[in-house]
């Protein structure tokens, strides 16, 4: 795959952290404009084409940034526009939370500097598709979504967190 460059950069976050995602951006000095958003998605771009070496930003609101590579209205269109990338992680808006999305097999753990494609279902007919490079910081899951579910039983949000370490 060549250099990967594009105007417009996505980042997910949880749901209602939007505004904090942009002032923290603002407040860093990077240069990038508000561009789309819609609950738990913010689109930014920049004078200059991001890069894959953009998404090292370090953005602590971020639960995941990618190169953007557009807007489909299917999820199939969505795919096709990632080529061959090898790893695709698909996420989803439901119950007003943003969730990784399996299907039913275990997908490969991505080892550093592995392109990975997320394709976001933001409503019907809405699929945005983008790619990201895995950093041994990032979250191996879709979205970041460990999809460990906090039980009424358990004892603190502490617990979830040592769980999804």
């Amino acid at each position: 795959m060549k250099r990967p460059e594009t105007e417009f950069l996505f980042a997910l976050t949880n749901p209602g952290t939007e505004k904090a995602l942009k002032r923290e951006v603002e407040v860093m000095g990077l240069g990038w404009r508000l561009s789309y958003q819609r609950r738990g998605f913010v689109t930014f771009k920049a004078d200059t084409p991001f890069t894959l070496d953009s998404l090292g930003a370090g953005i602590a609101c971020a639960r995941r940034l990618c190169l953007s590579l557009g807007k489909s209205a299917t999820r199939d269109e969505a795919v096709a526009l990632l080529g061959d990338v090898s790893v695709i992680h698909h996420a989803r808006f439901h119950d007003r939370k943003l969730q990784g999305v399996n299907g039913d097999r275990p997908l490969p753990r991505p080892a550093e500097g592995d392109l990975i494609g997320t394709v976001v279902e933001l409503g019907e007919g809405e699929f945005w598709s983008g790619i990201h490079r895995h950093l041994p910081l990032l979250s191996p899951d879709p979205a970041g979504d460990s999809g460990i579910v906090m039980t009424g039983r358990s004892p603190s949000r502490a617990w979830l967190k040592l769980e999804e370490a």
